[in-house]
C-alpha cells in the first residue's frame, strides 16, 4: 500500500512540476498503469552541467523507481540523475529535482520562471524582477480611537498627515480620505514622484488607476486606521512598477483611493485640500535630486491631478512633469482650472450632447510649457443621471482648441489629447495602456 501511494504522489506531484522543463517523453507501458494513468506522457529533463562528470546522451531520460525517491533521502539505488533526493545544489550538475527557480547556482537562470534570482535584475528580465504590487497599506488621514456606541475622539493616523489639520481640512473629511505609499524610499532616495487619484468616491468603488477594489472600505472599523487591501494587477500602479518599470528605490508611489476632494465641495474647501495634498507630497522628496514628477487622475482625480501639476510646474519649472487625465471632471460654475460654459461635443458620438466635455486654456493654467507633457483622455459622457445632470450637467474638459472637435491632437510637444466613446467610469479602466504608451514616450523624451 505504502508503495502504491509514493507512486501515486510521484505521478500527481512531482512529474508535473517537471513536464515544462525540457528533457525527453517518458510513456508509461502497458504494464504501468498507476492509478488510471496509462499512457500519460511527462517530460524528465536530462541532466546537464560540467560537475555531472558524466556524458550524458541528448535522449536520456530517467524514470525513478516511485517507491522510494521522492521521501528526501538519497538511498542506495538512487543517484543525482535519476532521483531529486540525491541532487546537490552547487555541485554544478543540474539534476533531479533542480531548476533555475530553485537551484540557479546549477541550472542557471531563466527569464520567465518567475523567480528573480542568478543576476537577474528588472533591466536585465522584467518579467521575474519588476516590482509587483500585490497589496498595499491603505491608511486613514484620521480615525476614531473608541468604536460606535462611545464617542470617536479622532487623532491623525500618522503624524505625516498633519497638513490636513494645518490647512484646517474639515476632520470628518479627514476620516473619509484612504491613502497607501506602497513605494517610500525615503526622502533622500527619491528621483521619481508619483501620485496616482481614483474618482470621486460616493461609497467605494473599484477604479483601474489605483488598482482599488470594490468594497475597498468595508474591512474598516471606526477606529481602524490601516489595513492591508489587494491592488488589481491590471490597474496603471501595478503596471507602471511591472511593466514599464519605476523602481521602489528610487520611486516614490503614493495613491489615493478616496482623495476626498469631491465635486459639490465649496472652492474654499477645494483648495485647503489641495493645499494639503501639495505640502504632505513636497515633503516625500528633495528638489536637487528630483528628475521627473508623475501624477494622474480619473474623473475628480483628474482635477485635482491637474491643480496640483499647476503647483509643481509652478515651484519647479525645470523638473520634467508628466500629468495624465482620465475624464477629469472640474467645477465649471466655479471655473475651477479656467473652465467655462462653453464646450465640444464627442466627435465619435454622432453629435450627441449627452457626451462632451467644457473648455479651458489647458496651457495658459501653467507658467510654462517647458518639460511638461499632458495626455488628456476623454469621452465627455455624462457623469449625472437625466435628473440631477438637468440641474447640475456634470463633463470632462477638453483644451480650447479648433482642433478638439476631432478624434485627437496634439499641441507642441506638450499637450495630447484624445476622445473615446468608454462611459465615465470606464475610462478609469480602458485607457491604462494608452497612459502607458503615453508614459513610456514621455520618459525616453526626458531621460526618466
Amino acid at each position: 500500500m505504502k508503495n502504491f501511494r509514493m507512486r501515486v504522489w510521484w505521478f500527481l506531484c512531482v512529474l508535473p512540476l517537471l513536464s515544462a522543463c525540457g528533457g525527453t517523453e517518458v510513456t508509461l507501458g502497458e504494464d504501468e498503469d498507476v492509478a488510471g494513468m496509462k499512457g500519460v506522457v511527462e517530460r524528465i529533463p536530462a541532466p546537464y552541467g560540467a560537475g555531472c562528470g558524466i556524458e550524458i546522451p541528448v535522449e536520456a531520460s530517467y524514470l525513478p523507481d516511485p517507491g522510494v525517491c521522492g521521501n528526501g533521502i538519497c538511498e542506495d539505488g538512487e543517484d543525482m540523475y535519476s532521483c531529486m533526493d540525491c541532487a546537490v545544489c552547487g555541485d554544478g550538475c543540474c539534476a533531479g529535482g533542480e531548476r533555475s527557480w530553485n537551484c540557479a547556482l546549477d541550472c542557471g537562470s531563466v527569464c520567465g520562471d518567475h523567480f528573480c534570482n542568478g543576476g537577474e535584475t528588472a533591466a536585465t528580465c522584467r518579467a521575474d524582477c519588476a516590482p509587483k504590487l500585490g497589496s498595499v497599506l491603505l491608511q486613514r488621514v484620521r480615525s476614531c480611537r473608541n468604536r460606535f456606541p462611545l464617542p470617536c475622539n479622532s487623532t491623525q493616523t500618522r503624524s505625516e498627515f498633519h497638513w490636513w489639520d494645518d490647512f484646517n481640512v474639515a476632520q470628518d473629511k479627514q476620516k473619509r480620505t484612504y491613502l497607501a505609499q506602497p513605494f517610500n524610499p525615503g526622502r533622500d532616495g527619491v528621483r521619481h514622484l508619483v501620485f496616482i487619484i481614483a474618482g470621486q468616491q460616493d461609497g467605494d468603488m473599484a477604479s483601474g488607476l489605483t488598482g482599488q477594489r470594490d468594497g475597498f472600505k468595508d474591512a474598516f472599523r471606526d477606529n481602524d486606521g490601516s489595513m492591508w487591501v489587494g491592488v488589481d494587477g491590471q490597474s496603471l500602479a501595478y503596471r507602471l512598477m511591472a511593466e514599464v518599470y519605476r523602481s521602489p528605490d528610487d520611486t516614490f508611489m503614493g495613491l489615493a483611493f478616496d482623495a476626498r476632494f469631491n465635486y459639490g465641495f465649496t472652492p474654499s474647501n477645494k483648495q485647503e485640500i489641495e493645499n494639503a495634498y501639495y505640502e504632505w507630497l513636497k515633503e516625500k522628496f528633495y528638489a536637487s535630486n528630483l528628475r521627473s514628477i508623475y501624477l494622474a487622475g480619473h474623473s475628480r482625480g483628474g482635477c485635482l491631478a491637474a491643480r496640483l501639476g499647476r503647483r509643481f510646474k509652478q515651484d519647479f519649472p525645470q523638473v520634467p512633469l508628466i500629468l495624465h487625465i482620465f475624464d477629469g471632471v472640474c467645477h465649471v460654475n466655479d471655473h475651477e482650472f479656467g473652465t467655462n460654459g462653453s464646450g465640444y461635443l464627442n466627435p465619435l458620438m454622432n453629435m450627441n450632447g449627452d457626451w462632451r466635455a467644457y473648455s479651458t486654456n489647458v496651457g495658459a493654467q501653467f507658467p510654462t510649457t517647458q518639460n511638461l507633457a499632458v495626455y488628456n483622455m476623454l469621452s465627455g459622457d455624462q457623469v449625472l443621471g437625466d435628473f440631477a445632470d438637468y440641474f447640475v450637467s456634470v463633463h470632462a474638459f477638453s483644451h480650447a482648441s479648433p482642433s478638439a472637435v476631432t478624434p485627437s491632437f496634439t499641441e507642441g510637444d506638450w499637450y495630447r489629447q484624445e476622445w473615446f466613446t468608454w462611459t465615465h467610469n470606464g475610462m478609469a479602466h480602458n485607457t491604462v495602456s494608452d497612459a502607458l504608451w503615453h508614459y513610456q514616450l514621455s520618459c525616453n523624451r526626458f531621460g526618466c
